[in-house]
């Protein structure tokens, strides 16, 4: 824990499924692409080629950790705009997605469904909304009875969600897609680095990926593209990236991205069981403590993330002091639906009490035993403040 400006006590930071503090390694290799090898990598002289390296090297690095060629991987400037990329241009007529999913997949979903045409017309692009259980989990029946109809283009389901860490068998959500001959996009952003998988052997056609989730860079992504796929650039303009993706690439982000990857992939083995350990232990306690219950599914999960509702305190209150008074941030769910009721909560049947007592707690490779410990010892008097109304 360290000082920060404006706040007197030590910070304690737990929203790791918001963003994660840069790993110093990865900004190591980032400075001297910063500093020293600032070329474009599409020019010919030697800091274009040394820029041009460097990105394929990060191509490469990606590649590895989601077990695919690096000839499929596109750097985007992150997974909002990887999962626009995806849903909005594949020829879908109609596309299924989960209630749960990241809102840039369910808003670009809206957005198709009304788009305007030159002609002022509207082109109605029929969307899906497949519904989850009480844990989390896509109902799989429903998934095969929707794609019956042999109508349905297009699945997106996340691998795992950013609110409650619920994984979802995409092994066996391909072959029944597949079976259906749609495609499936895979919002990976939470999972990637955290949980071992392969795009082949899972059967993703399209996977969005993030570096700021693995302790990178913000600004900087991808989106994985299975060979042959018929999908056309978001953006026009210059040929870069095969002439998948245009703009000038950020090297230094990019660079970062593919570091934050490899370190990713050498300490999954060591870390999930780590993170599970401490998240565990930190539930156990929570429960012993008061009447919280976990949101999500109990097993299926990532290792990081935990979502508790605590009946009778609100949320939004109680995080509010754990940061003011103990400089511990945590949320009350995603960042990018700041101020919003939880889709995802409600999606698996939480009331409105219910979704307004519930917190996020989020660890990364950074949080120790001991942070957990003072979470602890400091969310009881948090408790105690919330119910008297207080925080003097």
């Amino acid at each position: 824990m360290k000082p920060v400006f404006g706040v007197t006590h030590p910070e304690l930071y737990l929203d790791n499924a918001a963003t994660t503090m840069i790993d110093p390694d990865v900004a190591l290799e980032m400075r001297p692409f910063i500093e020293e090898n600032y070329g474009n990598p599409e020019t010919s002289y030697h800091l274009g080629r040394q820029a041009k390296e460097a990105v394929q090297t990060a191509r490469e690095r990606v590649a590895d950790l989601l077990e695919c060629p690096a000839s499929g991987v596109f750097f985007t400037s992150g997974g909002t705009e990887s999962n626009n990329w995806a849903l909005k241009c594949f020829p879908a007529l109609k596309i299924a997605a989960s209630a749960i999913e990241h809102v840039s997949v369910l808003r670009s979903l809206e957005f198709l469904n009304g788009k305007r045409l030159p002609d002022e017309s509207f082109c109605s692009n029929p969307f899906v909304v497949l519904p989850v259980d009480k844990t989390g989990l896509v109902d799989l029946e429903v998934l095969k009875k929707e794609l019956e109809d042999g109508k349905t283009d297009l699945v997106s389901i996340q691998y795992a969600n950013n609110e409650i860490g619920t994984v979802q068998p995409i092994k066996e959500i391909s072959k029944i897609v597949h079976a259906a001959n749609a495609a499936l996009h895979v919002d990976a952003v939470q999972a990637f680095g955290k949980i071992p998988f392969s795009v082949e052997d899972d059967g993703i056609d399209m996977l969005s990926i993030s570096a700021h989730k693995i302790h990178g860079p913000m600004g900087v992504g991808a989106l994985y593209v299975r060979h042959g796929l018929a999908l056309s650039p978001l953006f026009h303009g210059g040929g870069q990236e095969d002439g998948m993706r245009a703009g000038t690439l950020p090297v230094h982000q990019i660079v970062g991205f593919g570091a934050a990857a490899e370190k990713a992939r050498v300490l999954m083995k060591q870390e999930d069981p780590r993170q599970r350990e401490l998240l565990t232990w930190m539930m156990t306690s929570i429960s012993e403590r008061s009447n919280g219950k976990r949101n999500g599914h109990p097993e299926r999960c990532l290792p990081g993330i935990l979502n508790v509702v605590f009946p009778g305190i609100e949320a939004t209150l109680l995080a509010e002091i754990l940061d003011g008074k103990f400089g511990i941030c945590v949320s009350c769910g995603a960042a990018c639906s700041r101020g919003n009721p939880s889709h995802v909560l409600k999606a698996i049947g939480l009331d409105d009490v219910s979704i307004r007592s519930s917190l996020r707690i989020s660890i990364g490779r950074f949080t120790k035993r001991e942070h957990i410990q003072f979470f602890l010892s400091s969310l009881q008097a948090a408790f105690r403040m919330v119910r008297e109304r207080t925080v003097v």
